[in-house]
């Protein structure tokens, strides 16, 4: 006997509403996070030193990974 399991993995962010603190200019804005292209992201204005970003997920929603992805001048630990 065979059992498989694969657990696909949902991208509960995908095109879904998001906002920022704030937004680099129109081709930087939060929306460009979960458009779905790899090559549009979202930037902050170089302010202040917390930027954030948030996604209305649509519902309570049980997440077990958290995936960003920036580039090197713009990540700090």
């Amino acid at each position: 006997m065979l059992n498989a399991r694969a657990d696909a993995e949902v991208l509960l962010s995908d095109h879904r509403p998001a906002t920022a603190s704030s937004e680099a200019g129109p081709g930087s804005v939060a929306g460009s996070a979960v458009d779905g292209d790899p090559w549009t992201g979202w930037r902050s204005e170089r302010r202040g030193r917390y930027q954030w970003i948030a996604v209305d997920l649509g519902a309570i929603s049980t997440v077990s990974r958290v995936s960003l992805r920036g580039s090197r001048e713009c990540a700090r630990a």
